[in-house]
């Protein structure tokens, strides 16, 4: 990803991430105010993008995630999945999401069957 890429996503990122808190507000999910409570880890929307796309691109251990960013297994674990949900609403609100979900065993199957099975068929090797 480049860096204009990447400018142009933290936007996205950011709205996708306030719509996640307002309705976490809304459904009392959350105890404290917004800007109540010590400041987090991540202070900037850019810094969570960064954080949230290093971890797709390399899937490290949280061990190693964590050594990478300063904190414990266990913190990267509470980073990981939000961060994830809200990349998520970034990308399916600019229409940018893959359509192919994997929800069901049928539709692995035939995905794997497609992206792996039917090519090695015309090669040399299968014949």
């Amino acid at each position: 990803m480049s860096q204009e890429e990447f400018d142009a996503l933290v936007p996205n990122f950011s709205a996708a991430y306030q719509k996640i808190q307002e309705e976490r507000y809304q459904n009392k999910e959350v105890k404290r105010l917004p800007k109540g409570g010590k400041p987090g880890v991540f202070s900037s929307h850019e810094e969570r993008l960064f954080f949230v796309l290093f971890y797709l691109k390399t899937y490290p251990t949280f061990d190693v995630l964590g050594f990478h960013f300063g904190l414990s297994a266990g913190q990267i674990h509470d980073y990981v999945e939000p961060f994830l949900r809200v990349l998520e609403r970034a990308l399916t609100d600019l229409g940018q999401l893959p359509e192919i979900t994997l929800e069901t065993p049928k539709t692995s199957l035939n995905l794997l069957i497609n992206i792996m099975i039917l090519p090695l068929m015309g090669s040399r090797w299968l014949m």
